[in-house]
């Protein structure tokens, strides 16, 4: 009995043995994360032959090792480094006595002082008016988002069968982007209501663009983005407009701002990292009835500005923090929301503010940007209106500008900004406005369900 004992034991050990030299170890060659013990395996961007051969380690981000700027290494990934950006001037990468963070260092005679410049997320400014901006749009890629909670609608009979609008008021409600990262990529952002009864609940999805770029610019038709967080929405059913502000010193991180309208009646804040869960910080209460659009930016006298509508009833309110207060510390993931101030209430016209609504600004002056179109089922014109807005101690809504409302093209399809409409703006001031599909579909491919997100620029 014994005998055996030591044998069944002497096998057991050689099985785990053999399981544990079956993945390799922190340091060694890898072809796909899945072989390694821990960790990723980290590829560099040439190949070796016919295949691309990395390392097993635990990579780092900017934003998680607190770098601002300059190169760093890459976790324990040996011969891998991060560009973590550069300083604007005078400011120098170390040039506050810390390495990787930008700051200056001034001397004289019988003193040297030191002080750290902290980046403050804005907005870039457009590179020329922004009615000839508008004007010149005509180069745009289609790409995909990974759907996996496969949901249709409208009369797309394959899903809904013979009953039409099966899921015709769940749909997607919301678009944003981050900037492109370091390794090429970037991350979409998608709200989604869930209003059809039983236990369907609003929720927030984020996707991941592998690339390729041109500049910020999905270049890769065709390319789907990997679904990489979900977030069930405990509290309400109607995620409306989202908004996505940077992190300071161009740190790979940064805020969702959400609109809740139907239940919760506030501005959800949610931080956001490379591969991380989104993180919820506070919710903000605007006193209004149906919180339905935002649009949050640093304005030019270093607040910060969330503007929330409601454009049920055609009223709205701002919050405004100074720089200094919102970013107390300068740090990634350090925002103060409680450095908010409530500012008047406003009026406007009611139901006038279409799917989304973001602020911009050109060399001269700040807008309001209403994404719209002139028929609910997505098949309509889009057009988006330009309307002039003041920030200060109190925000005023104004009226169009004399050339607004301007007809924009979208790829032939289902996007449109009957679902959303959202832009971003590039370091060098081009402009890239992205719209998608309101609902899935199943295209028989690996992925199977996904929604078409359009982004387009320019034309050159």
């Amino acid at each position: 009995m014994a005998r055996m004992l030591v044998l069944v034991l002497t096998a057991i050990a050689l099985l785990v043995s053999r399981d544990t030299l079956a993945c390799k170890r922190s340091g060694d060659q890898c072809q796909t994360t899945a072989s390694c013990c821990t960790g990723e395996c980290v590829k560099p961007t040439v190949k070796r032959g016919n295949a691309v051969f990395g390392i097993c380690c635990t990579p780092t981000t900017c934003a998680a090792a607190g770098a601002g700027c300059g190169t760093i290494p890459d976790g324990n990934c040996a011969g891998f480094t991060l560009d973590c950006g550069t300083c604007p001037a005078p400011a120098t990468c170390g040039g506050g006595g810390t390495p990787n963070v930008c700051g200056t260092t001034t001397t004289t005679s019988t003193t040297t002082s030191t002080t750290t410049t902290i980046v403050y997320p804005q907005s870039n400014a457009l590179d020329g008016p922004l009615e000839d901006v508008l004007a010149s749009f005509g180069s745009c890629v289609s790409t995909y988002v990974d759907d996996t909670m496969a949901e249709c609608g409208g009369q797309d009979l394959e899903c809904c069968g013979l009953i039409d609008f099966c899921k015709g008021e769940d749909h997607y409600q919301g678009l944003a982007r981050t900037p492109s990262l370091h390794d090429g990529s970037f991350y979409w952002f998608l709200s989604h209501s869930g209003v059809d009864g039983g236990t369907d609940t609003g929720r927030l999805t984020v996707y991941r663009y592998p690339g390729p770029l041109d500049g910020d610019h999905a270049a890769g038709p065709g390319v789907t983005a990997a679904e990489t967080d979900r977030v069930s929405l405990a509290d309400e059913t109607h995620p409306s407009d989202i908004d996505f502000l940077p992190d300071v010193n161009h740190s790979e991180s940064g805020y969702l701002f959400v609109a809740k309208e139907f239940v919760a009646k506030v501005v959800s804040v949610y931080y956001w990292q490379p591969g991380q869960p989104l993180h919820w910080i506070k919710d903000l209460v605007p006193g209004l009835t149906k919180p339905s659009h935002i649009a949050i930016d640093r304005y030019d006298d270093g607040y910060y500005y969330l503007v929330v509508f409601d454009t049920s009833f055609g009223n709205g309110t701002a919050f405004r923090a100074y720089e200094t207060d919102l970013f107390p510390s300068g740090t990634p993931g350090s925002i103060n929301l409680s450095a908010f101030e409530v500012l008047p209430y406003f009026t406007f016209t009611p139901n006038t503010l279409g799917s989304q609504v973001q602020l911009i600004r050109d060399p001269s002056s700040w807008y309001l940007l209403v994404y719209d179109s002139d028929a609910d089922d997505g098949n309509g014109n889009d057009f988006i209106h330009v309307h002039s807005i003041t920030l200060g101690s109190t925000v005023s809504f104004g009226p169009e500008v004399p050339w607004s409302p301007v007809h924009f093209i979208l790829p032939a399809g289902t996007t449109s900004f009957t679902t959303t409409g959202a832009h971003w703006v590039e370091p060098g001031g081009r402009m890239l406005v992205s719209s998608s599909d309101r609902w899935s579909q199943d295209l028989d491919n690996a992925f199977s369900w996904e929604s078409r997100v359009d982004e387009c620029a320019p034309a050159p």
